[in-house]
């Protein structure tokens, strides 16, 4: 049964994937947790600005697959869609000399391709978060928060992109809704071992 709380995934159980509005949640549970998890959670500037501004030339972003699939009933209340809406989901991992950082999925309205962001399904290796942070016209939604089981669909896909050893941890991660002229996009953004031990930048 899909879990109506997790817009990424209708196959996760309802225990594995708990999403948060509030960011007193993981403030509370990452409180006394070594590194810099909880500022990268609650970074309110583009992570791929802010890993660009770390890494350099360093920084890219690697395209692990688009593909056009139906929206599950909770993907679609969230989202403000009819059910079984055709969305466009796009998956990618940011990396830093090659260590993989962030596992990002993003989601919405394969309509809106047709339309003036038909550019947003040819992006390839272009970062899809520095764009949305860019335009004026996009209002970015307050963020969320959970930590992701290592049994969650969610959770394996991020799992496969970081050593064995550390597959079986929870990771955490963040989704925020971009309020576009012809719908939503939701972006999902897991963050992974190799970030925790990095400082975010300072705003500028």
């Amino acid at each position: 049964m899909s879990d109506p709380a997790d817009p990424t995934n209708r196959s996760d159980r309802p225990a594995l994937i708990r999403w948060y509005s509030s960011p007193l949640q993981p403030t509370l549970a990452l409180a006394d947790e070594p590194g810099y998890l909880l500022e990268w959670l609650l970074q309110s500037r583009s992570l791929t600005r802010c890993l660009k501004t770390l890494y350099g030339s360093g920084f890219r972003v690697e395209l692990l697959g688009q593909h056009s699939r139906q929206a599950g009933s909770d993907e679609a209340e969230l989202l403000n869609l009819q059910p079984d809406t055709q969305l466009f989901e796009r998956t990618v991992v940011l990396r830093g000399h090659d260590e993989p950082l962030v596992f990002a999925r993003s989601l919405l309205p394969a309509s809106a391709l047709s339309g003036a962001h038909g550019h947003l399904a040819h992006l390839g290796s272009r970062p899809l978060g520095e764009l949305l942070f860019d335009q004026p016209d996009i209002q970015r939604k307050s963020p969320e928060t959970a930590c992701i089981h290592p049994a969650s669909e969610l959770g394996q896909a991020a799992a496969a992109l970081i050593p064995p050893p550390a597959r079986q941890k929870p990771l955490w991660a963040r989704r925020t809704r971009f309020q576009l002229d012809c719908g939503q996009i939701l972006v999902m953004e897991c963050f992974l071992p190799g970030i925790l031990a990095i400082r975010p930048p300072r705003e500028p």
